[in-house]
């Protein structure tokens, strides 16, 4: 650099093990000051061993967030195309009754595209509000002894309303 024309250039991660600190990463910058009489070279080593080992570690988590978000979407997929293939009618809904998702058995049941059924309130089929308020209030306190248990196992009969208004009971 002393010789030629060029006027610096940096080397950046230079990775050295040091027995006392371990693996210790560094920038190197070398330039060169001309002086009217003299070109001198200036060396500036840049310890950088903290941040590399963040991007490290930065990189590893979103490496692993990245896999779990894969194995989140297989299962996700895996469960609605187990929900779509039942032979049962089903909606999800929140704890507020809110549906948000219906399989196609539900769809055929019910004379409802699922476009129609997401986002409407489970009132839209079944428009008891009695046992929709029984039900909301046993899965509020997260219990499993439903007042229906008693008499016939875990089933209940329930008044549903079609698409065409037509009451049928499930």
């Amino acid at each position: 650099m002393i010789d030629k024309p060029q006027n610096g250039f940096d080397i950046e991660g230079i990775c050295r093990e040091n027995k006392q600190q371990g693996i210790v990463y560094f920038n190197l910058h070398i330039g060169v000051i001309l002086d009217d009489s003299s070109r001198e070279l200036i060396l500036i080593i840049q310890d950088v061993t903290r941040e590399f080992i963040l991007k490290q570690k930065y990189v590893q988590s979103a490496n692993d967030s990245y896999l779990l978000l894969n194995r989140i979407m297989e299962t996700n997929a895996y469960i609605n195309e187990l929900i779509h293939s039942m032979a049962d009618s089903l909606f999800v809904t929140t704890f507020s009754g809110v549906i948000k998702q219906v399989n196609h058995a539900a769809e055929k049941l019910f004379g409802y595209e699922q476009k129609q059924l997401i986002g409407q309130p489970i009132s839209l089929i079944i428009p008891d509000v009695k046992v929709l308020e029984q039900i909301r209030i046993k899965s509020d306190d997260l219990n499993t002894n439903y007042p229906w248990e008693e008499k016939r196992g875990k089933y209940l009969e329930v008044n549903c309303r079609t698409n065409t208004g037509k009451d049928i009971v499930v």
